[in-house]
């Protein structure tokens, strides 16, 4: 995937690939641009686990109080608040993710926790639903069609997919809140990128 958006002159950069100067650039428009629009989680006794869209991407982020007992912190990273290619000014064609962005800055975000694992996730709901079973005469097609995504959206995960390397206590307690079996969690270095016609057209 990756190789295909070079091919159209597209790079996508990580920060060790960084210049000071850059860092500083991404850093400043993390905390003008992104930042005031993000919404934070932290899974608690009194915050039970979200609901993760499917297909949506999320930094998740194993925080420690000063008590030592660890939560899960979690941050939308898709909303469509905010662009999710963000242009290097002093590279022509090259972009940071803003996933990646959150999440490199997620300090900035928990700032009352210590980090001691992070990752962007994603999972994939199951999509198997019989449209027939919904269909309802009063609707005409696009409404029973919206019907139907609409209820996929909210059916049960069948995978989860990661890009930190991540602690099987980790893992199992994210299985855990989801009702997901170990053997359907995955583990990709890999940036998210499954749209890359969208993309190019974004650009």
């Amino acid at each position: 995937m990756l190789q295909g958006l070079e091919k159209e002159g597209v790079h996508i950069i990580n920060f060790q690939s960084l210049s000071k100067k850059e860092a500083v650039y991404l850093e400043q428009y993390f905390e003008r641009e992104i930042a005031p629009l993000l919404s934070s989680i932290v899974v608690g006794k009194k915050q039970p686990f979200p609901f993760l869209k499917n297909k949506d991407i999320y930094a998740v982020a194993v925080l420690s109080t000063k008590n030592e007992k660890e939560k899960i912190g979690i941050i939308p990273c898709n909303t469509g608040v905010f662009e999710r290619l963000i242009e290097i000014p002093s590279r022509k064609g090259s972009f940071m993710l803003a996933e990646e962005l959150i999440l490199h800055f997620l300090p900035k975000v928990f700032k009352s926790y210590k980090i001691s694992a992070k990752s962007l996730i994603r999972i994939t709901r199951n999509a198997d639903i019989d449209a027939e079973q919904i269909y309802d005469e009063d609707l005409d097609y696009r409404q029973h069609m919206e019907e139907v995504v609409k209820r996929r959206r909210k059916l049960s995960p069948v995978r989860l997919e990661h890009t930190r390397e991540l602690d099987g206590t980790t893992v199992a307690k994210l299985c855990e809140y989801m009702k997901l079996k170990k053997e359907q969690t995955f583990y990709s270095h890999a940036p998210m990128i499954y749209l890359l016609f969208l993309i190019l057209e974004i650009i």
